[in-house]
């Protein structure tokens, strides 16, 4: 790695060459920053995704784990414009998070606005847990 320039430093970390650049290949953000914080019984998750839309978002909870994933389209090229410049590509993310304690799937809300997704998961209590305690009685 030492004596690389910097655009060899660049297509190194992320493997990707310049003809992939300019013909807008798919540009991978695995790890999105979080706030992850709590409010009363409700856990908060806020993912930065700054480009995509709504609708260009997944969100799935499985085993006490959230999955989060985005993927945008490119813009498509227009005849009659001579591009100097292409860099806005399709861009795809994936944050998987360990959720602290179990939460209230059914109850679980998310919101999008200016770039920033936010979730907003309640705890989920022991009585709807299903968990039943059995006293035991002398005979």
């Amino acid at each position: 790695m030492a004596g690389l320039l910097p655009r060899d430093l660049f297509e190194f970390l992320f493997d990707i060459t310049e003809p992939e650049l300019r013909q807008g290949v798919t540009t991978r953000i695995s790890m999105p920053r979080i706030n992850m914080y709590e409010e009363k019984d409700t856990l908060f998750i806020q993912v930065e995704a700054p480009g995509f839309e709504e609708k260009d978002i997944t969100i799935s909870i499985t085993n006490n784990t959230l999955r989060i994933s985005g993927q945008k389209s490119a813009e498509k090229k227009q005849k009659g414009r001579r591009y100097f410049v292409n860099e806005i590509t399709k861009a795809s993310f994936t944050r998987v998070i360990n959720l602290p304690y179990p939460i209230d799937e059914e109850k679980a809300e998310a919101y999008f606005e200016n770039g920033i997704l936010t979730i907003k998961l309640p705890k989920l209590t022991e009585k709807k847990k299903g968990i039943n305690i059995i006293p035991i009685k002398k005979k």
